[in-house]
This record gives structure tokens, C-alpha cells and sequence, in this order.
């Protein structure tokens, strides 16, 4: 339908997509941009954030504060290029520390707050269940945060939650969300500025990727955990 009418550029969300599409813009010479997702081996040029390093550095940060049962919740990995990046991150950080997760405390769900609350009281309910759970954004990380207090669990006394996106409402939670904010206005000024490059080209050979920054957002829903204090 955009080809139809005569678009110069486009813009995709995320680096995974049918070869057919591609193909397609291909032979038609438009310049296509991919965001959100940073993926220096993508054959097509790409403004976004690590979504790997975003997932190894909120791991970082529990495993920092002492804790050493951590399970992970994370979005639907195999139809999401970003949810799989942060999956992939998450889990190699755990396991430099020979912590990965049994495959009970590892669980995906989709980005909608009564599908995560079921999924988080599903993890929270079992006997062993861990001190910190690693949320692949922030829906899920307050549907777990919702999931433990309906529970009569204590946020972060009982158990800590660490969210991905600074979404709206992150600080304002109880407790507030400890969280990675994801700069998003930057990304769309960027891929705005690089899909008007891409247009006015007279040739596009080598792809180029831009890497946008994240900032750390700890607030009051990680803590060391009352009986891992030592090991801080």
C-alpha cells in the first residue's frame, strides 16, 4: 500500500522481517530504515538502543546487590528481534555467574498487563521462588510488582523487580520501578534526520548504524535482599 502510493522512504520497527518485503523495497530503490533495535550485522541501516547490552546491564544490577536467584520474565522472544535481544543479554550475564534459571523462572508472556500478572503470580507462587525477577519492560515489571503485593509479598523487602523503559507511571509506582529509560524522542529525531539522508542520496552502498544511549533508573523496587545482605 505505501509502495502504491508513492512513498520515497520507509520506516520499520525492529531488524527481523519477511525477505519477501525487503525484496520488494529493494527493486523498488526505496530507502528503508530500521529503529529500536541497534544491529551492526543488519544489511540495512539502523538507529536504536543495545537491546542485548540493556538486558546484560539490568541484570548487572541485581546480581550487584547480592542477589542470586533471579528469575527472568521476559517478552515473546521469538517474534519480537528487541524482546530476544534482551533475552539473549539477561541470560548470558546470568550465566557468567553460573546463576541461570531453572526453566520455571523462565517465562515469557506477552506485553499486556493481565497476561504478565498471571505469568509474574504463576513464578511468585512456587515454593522456591527467587529473590529478584528481571522483567523484559515495564508492563511486565508492574504486573509482577501487582502480582506480589496481591500475594502478600513485600516490594523490595521480599522480592526486588527490575523493569525495562522508564515508561510513564514508573516513578510514580509503589514502590517506584527500578528500571532502564530508553531515550525515545532521541530515536525518533535520529531516524527522522537518517530517513531524510537516505532519501536525498544519490547512492547508498555500506549501511550505517546509530547507536543511542540508555540511562540506569534505580529507584525503590531493587534492594538487596534481607537474607543475601552478606554477600553484597
Amino acid at each position: 500500500a505505501f509502495i502504491e502510493q508513492g512513498v520515497d522512504g520507509i520506516i520499520l520497527v525492529g531488524t527481523e522481517h519477511n525477505a519477501t518485503v525487503l525484496d520488494l523495497l529493494n527493486s523498488r530503490q526505496i530507502p528503508v530504515l530500521c529503529v529500536w533495535n541497534y544491529a551492526e550485522e543488519c544489511a540495512i541501516d539502523t538507529v536504536g538502543i543495545d537491546n542485548w547490552e540493556i538486558g546484560y546491564r539490568a541484570t548487572s544490577h541485581l546480581i550487584d546487590i547480592g542477589h542470586r536467584k533471579i528469575g527472568c520474565i521476559f517478552g515473546l522472544s521469538g517474534t519480537n528481534d528487541r524482546a530476544y535481544s534482551r533475552k539473549k543479554g539477561i541470560l548470558e550475564r546470568l550465566a557468567e555467574d553460573g546463576l541461570t534459571p531453572p526453566p520455571s523462572w523462565q517465562l515469557e508472556t506477552s506485553y499486556d498487563l493481565r497476561a504478565a500478572k498471571t505469568i509474574a503470580h504463576n513464578l511468585l507462587i512456587q515454593k522456591d521462588r527467587p529473590t529478584a525477577v528481571i522483567c523484559g519492560n515495564d508492563i511486565i515489571a508492574f504486573a509482577t510488582i501487582w502480582a506480589a503485593q496481591s500475594l502478600g509479598l513485600s516490594v523490595p523487602d521480599d522480592i526486588s523487580v527490575m523493569g525495562i523503559g522508564d515508561f510513564q507511571g514508573a516513578a510514580e509506582m509503589t514502590p517506584p520501578l527500578s528500571t532502564i529509560r530508553i531515550p525515545a524522542h532521541t530515536i525518533g529525531r535520529l531516524s527522522a534526520n537518517r530517513i531524510l539522508e537516505l532519501v536525498g542520496a544519490q547512492s547508498h552502498n555500506k549501511p550505517r548504524h546509530l547507536k543511542v544511549d540508555f540511562e540506569m533508573r534505580i529507584r525503590q523496587s531493587t534492594a538487596p535482599h534481607r537474607d543475601e545482605t552478606s554477600l553484597v
